[in-house]
């Protein structure tokens, strides 16, 4: 058998490039227009550039009706249980409010979305889900959707533009239905002003200002947005923590759930039965059995057959699992960045120079050697590798803060921590080192630990929190340090950036300043000026230190059985977007 390096039809860097999605037929970059928008799904998916294009003119009206990707092969067995390795459970139920896979993993089965990715094709296409055609007015300010007609939720109720509306608004105007309500994606939406119900089946989005709008085009085919019913939103206030069986309109019911798995079935009156992407849905009944990432247990179960895929195997099961019989690999890239971060709201973690002090000390490129074999990181900044905004990796390697701590770097971090009134580290506080229990992010809390106490002299308590629950505590600013990260969605800085130091930001960083870059980022369209904004938050970076980053992208790898037909084609480039699993069935 041949190795996972071998047997996928497309490997991308290790380095993360931008999210690839297709909005006109053919590469974006390349297209004569950048902005048009597919009247069909396209006959064959070409690759596109690894740059989101700018936009330097109002686009033209643009339409859509791709409702179903090519299909490419006819499944010719219905049924059978697919058994999945879930990472989780989740600590509660609102994808809303989640950023984690425990959620979204094992819960998108159950709902469609607006538009979606193709889940057959390495380079992700868009394509149409719940709206069979949309538009986007001449002056890039309204994007319009249609909706199918007839489509039902799992408990009966017909959908109509209201309930698109009211899922969005609990996305991007959480406080629509509760004060102080959590929504993860409010920075990704920031451009849009309003939320208008046209007509029964017509939603509207009208944008506060021009926005790329293959960035926003990505930011609605994302997984995360996940439709729900006004009547359900509206009755728990918005809040579906505690809400397990959120009725839906996708593939699969709600059939059981308790502490080792979760049970969905095919939904027997779904809208759009065996014609989606490979004459799919195929699947009777999901199994997603819980399992934690990156263990020796996870790989223990995709080996010995147990579960039929998994993701989230460790590099070095990862990368030679195609060389067991009957077992094949992709890689799937993600743009995240990572790092250390602190908790701005606590003293002394508001000081600029004892952030900056802890940066010159901690040392990123042995941090991501440390995970080598248990997590795919990829050394880098406060931007995506592989875009025009971020520093080349090599070009990191030499630069304070990022480079392996030389003596100069640690004796200026001596010294900056005395002239915040902490010489030697004496008087200061025991550090509360929020940490994740899983087996890359313990090892990160003891590498830091350790260098931390050796060149400044600072003690730190490691905190374990549980895998998905670990975001109450940081949303309630409950911790000095955590291994902070945002990304997860779009590789274009104006998608992420607000997301990690924008207004309500987990870290509390406050610097009006930036947030004001932030701003002007978004409502840029010139590529040239855009990466002269990103250069001064950089600076602004480089001098107060929100958070020490040291990644800017991640390798995660998949594994699964020859019996499994259907998925993506190849390696591929994107967030957490598919978990549907209306594109797969079983030869057994």
């Amino acid at each position: 058998m041949l190795s996972i390096f071998r047997k996928t039809a497309l490997l991308p860097s290790l380095l993360i490039g931008v999210a690839v999605v297709l909005v006109a037929c053919g590469s974006g970059d390349d297209a004569a227009d950048p902005t048009s928008v597919p009247t069909s799904a396209p006959p064959t998916a070409q690759a596109t550039s690894t740059t989101v294009p700018p936009t330097t003119t109002a686009p033209a009206t643009a339409t859509a009706v791709p409702t179903q990707a090519p299909t490419a092969v006819v499944p010719d067995k219905y049924g059978g249980k697919l058994v999945l390795a879930a990472h989780g459970p989740p600590a509660h139920f609102d994808f809303y409010a989640s950023g984690t896979i425990a959620n979204l993993g094992a819960q998108a089965g159950m709902y469609n979305q607006l538009i979606r990715r193709d889940p057959t094709d390495h380079t992700v296409p868009i394509i149409g889900d719940l709206a069979e055609s949309w538009d986007i007015s001449g002056d890039g300010l309204t994007y319009t959707f249609k909706l199918h007609d007839g489509v039902k939720f799992h408990d009966g109720a017909l959908l109509t533009a209201d309930d698109v509306a009211a899922s969005y608004r609990r996305i991007i105007f959480p406080d629509t239905f509760g004060e102080g309500l959590v929504s993860q994606r409010v920075a990704t939406f920031e451009g849009i002003k309003e939320i208008n119900v046209v007509d029964p089946l017509t939603v509207e989005f009208v944008l506060k200002g021009q926005r790329n709008p293959t960035m926003m085009m990505q930011a609605f085919s994302l997984q995360w947005n996940l439709i729900s019913r006004k009547e359900v939103l509206e009755a728990n206030n918005g809040n579906l923590r505690e809400l397990d069986d959120n009725p839906g309109t996708g593939p699969y019911v709600y059939g059981d759930r308790n502490d080792d798995r979760w049970i969905q079935n095919r939904n027997t009156d779904y809208w759009n039965a065996r014609q989606g992407p490979n004459d799919c849905p195929c699947i009777e009944t999901i199994e997603h059995v819980w399992l934690v990432a990156w263990t020796p247990e996870l790989a223990a179960a995709l080996l010995g057959g147990v579960v039929d895929w998994a993701q989230w195997l460790d590099p070095k099961t990862g990368r030679t699992i195609g060389d067991n019989p009957g077992l094949n690999g992709l890689i799937q890239s993600i743009p995240v960045v990572s790092g250390i971060g602190w908790n701005q709201d606590h003293e002394p973690f508001d000081d600029k120079r004892v952030r900056k002090a802890l940066a010159l000390v901690i040392d990123g490129q042995a941090l991501v050697q440390a995970n080598l074999d248990l997590k795919g990181f990829n050394f880098g900044e406060w931007f995506i590798n592989g875009t025009p905004f971020a520093t080349d990796p090599v070009d990191l390697l030499n630069m304070p803060g990022f480079r392996t701590p030389t003596a100069a770097d640690i004796a200026e971090a001596q010294a900056l921590l005395a002239e915040a009134g902490f010489p030697n580290g004496d008087g200061f506080p025991n550090i509360d080192m929020l940490t994740r229990d899983t087996a890359p992010s313990r090892t990160l809390a003891a590498a830091v630990q350790a260098m931390i106490k050796e060149n400044l002299n600072l003690n730190g308590d490691i905190r374990i929190a549980d895998v998905s629950g670990i975001a109450d505590d940081q949303n309630a600013g409950k911790f000095d340090y955590v291994n902070y990260g945002y990304g997860i969605i779009l590789s274009d800085p104006s998608a992420y950036i607000g997301q990690g130091f924008g207004p309500g930001n987990n870290l509390n960083y406050d610097n009006p300043e930036v947030f004001d870059l932030i701003t002007q980022l978004a409502s840029e369209p010139d590529t040239n000026k855009r990466i002269g904004i990103v250069n001064d938050m950089r600076d602004i970076f480089l001098d107060e230190w929100p958070m020490m980053p040291f990644t800017a992208g991640e390798s995660v790898f998949w594994g699964y059985w020859d019996r499994v037909k259907g998925l993506v084609d190849g390696s591929f480039t994107a967030s957490y977007e598919l978990y549907r699993w209306d594109n797969v069935w079983l030869e057994r």
